[in-house]
């Protein structure tokens, strides 16, 4: 009797070991999940997707491009793609477009590859690569295909013209209004308990009311093009006139690594373009 409870008190025991287990793996899965950045991921794929579209020619076709164990195959693969990648209408991509399709290639690759520690951006060992990309954007940039303008940016001085114009004074008439429309809204959404919006707000809508703003604070965007992103960059840019040192305006940008940052940073020398 005694061996018997042993024996089920011991089976108990390993089934509570199974299910924290258990439990475990799947909250290291969700996180790992719940860190992938939705829009990333998307840009990944479709790059993939015309890679392997490409692979499909049947001069080319090898397999998976992360089932190839062959260092040389794949640089001479990824050589090929590169030189080659066009749109579906046979245009040439844009400078950012090769870019890009170059950093998804290298995530994808990261992940999934067979070939350890592999690193495009490496110019010892992926160096043949790196120059068919590099001479592709030099090639293009010297015949007027290199990169698009962007976003424009919000100087400083036009910044400061929002934060003091008279409708964000609270006690103006019309801010007045404005301010006890609002305060309605938020005992209207206590009283119902739904004081959140479940989703983000859509680009596009940010975009609108950075525009709107501009225009009722009277700022000039005849031939500029304000957007969310462009703000973003314009506050990392200010911050860094204003001699901010990089590690608080990580903080302030909640980017995690320099070399994120630097892309956004104001090059000495140049104006604040504020370029995406």
């Amino acid at each position: 009797m005694s061996q018997t409870k042993q024996i089920n008190l011991k089976s108990k025991r390993n089934k509570d070991s199974l299910k924290t287990s258990a439990s475990l793996k799947e909250k290291v899965k969700f996180y790992r999940e719940f860190s992938k950045v939705k829009n990333t991921v998307n840009a990944t794929n479709n790059w993939m997707d015309l890679l392997e579209k490409f692979q499909k020619e049947p001069q080319l076709y090898i397999g998976q491009i992360q089932e190839v164990e062959n260092e040389q195959v794949l640089i001479e693969q990824l050589c090929s793609y590169f030189a080659n990648m066009s749109k579906k209408d046979g245009s040439d991509y844009s400078v950012n477009s090769v870019r890009a399709s170059f950093a998804a290639i290298n995530r994808f690759l990261q992940d999934n590859s067979k070939i350890k520690s592999i690193d495009l951006y490496n110019n010892v060992r992926f160096k043949e690569i790196r120059k068919v990309v590099d001479g592709k954007i030099r090639y293009f940039s010297n015949n007027g295909k290199g990169e698009f303008k962007g976003s424009d940016s919000l100087e400083a001085d036009e910044i400061i013209q929002i934060l003091n114009h008279r409708l964000l004074d609270g006690f103006t008439p019309e801010r007045l209004i404005r301010r006890n429309l609002q305060e309605i809204e938020e005992q209207f959404a206590l009283r119902i308990r739904i004081w959140y919006k479940s989703n983000h707000i859509g680009s596009k809508r940010l975009n609108f009311f950075l525009n709107e703003i501009c225009k009722i604070t009277g700022i000039n965007l005849s031939g500029r093009k304000i957007t969310n992103h462009s703000e973003h960059c314009a506050l990392i840019q200010n911050c860094e006139k204003m001699g901010i040192s990089k590690e608080d305006i990580k903080l302030i940008s909640r980017h995690r690594t320099d070399a994120r940052l630097s892309s956004l940073e104001l090059r000495i020398g140049q104006p604040n373009s504020g370029q995406v």
